[in-house]
């Protein structure tokens, strides 16, 4: 997959991490001329290992991409080391149309994996 993070967005990215305490799950957004920019996601689980998205927060990424012309291209998901799919995630991404970016901070910065939804 040709999907690749602009620093821009590997530096933010590093901010929530850091903000976050736990996973970071967020909308990666395209405008037209392909400036990236991140939209976080609530996690509604009281665990820090697990994240759970209501409809409601993800209805509020897509209006938020749609009023200002933005091109959802992929779920950026975090793990607190490697970028490998849990068994959680690929039953998520099973379910998925967009690509999902697995992230982790690692020593030289963040590093991440992009992983394709099944062929439809």
């Amino acid at each position: 997959m040709c999907l690749s993070l602009q620093p821009g967005t590997l530096a933010r990215l590093s901010e929530m991490l850091g903000e976050a305490g736990g996973e970071v799950w967020a909308a990666l957004l395209i405008d037209a001329s392909g400036r990236q920019s991140l939209a976080s996601l609530p996690n509604l689980s009281a665990r820090t290992d697990a994240f759970i998205v209501s409809r409601a927060g993800w209805q509020l990424v897509r209006t938020h991409a749609a009023d200002r012309r933005l091109r959802i291209a992929a779920l950026v998901h975090s793990h607190p080391r490697g970028t490998g799919l849990s068994r959680a995630d690929r039953k998520g991404l099973e379910r998925s149309t967009l690509p999902w970016i697995i992230v982790a901070a690692g020593p030289g910065g963040i590093d991440y994996a992009v992983h394709a939804p099944p062929p439809s």
